[in-house]
């Protein structure tokens, strides 16, 4: 079976989410990120133990590197 080729450029782009919230083991937590080429931004949450919610964003940029803003 052939498959169209949908993206010439060889940039590559996705973007994606999901979300945990099990209730048996106490689990929360989310995170998305996209990303466009060398450029990628997302956050990530999860429920500390004392029922705080720590989130983190974060971008990364070509050879910058990962850096949480």
């Amino acid at each position: 079976q052939k498959f169209p080729i949908l993206n010439t450029n060889n940039e590559v782009q996705y973007a994606y989410a999901y979300a945990i919230d099990d209730k048996a083991s106490g689990v929360v937590s989310d995170r998305w990120e996209e990303r466009k080429g060398e450029y990628v931004k997302g956050a990530y949450s999860l429920l500390e133990p004392g029922g705080k919610v720590r989130t983190v964003d974060y971008q990364v940029d070509g050879d910058g590197g990962f850096q949480a803003v």
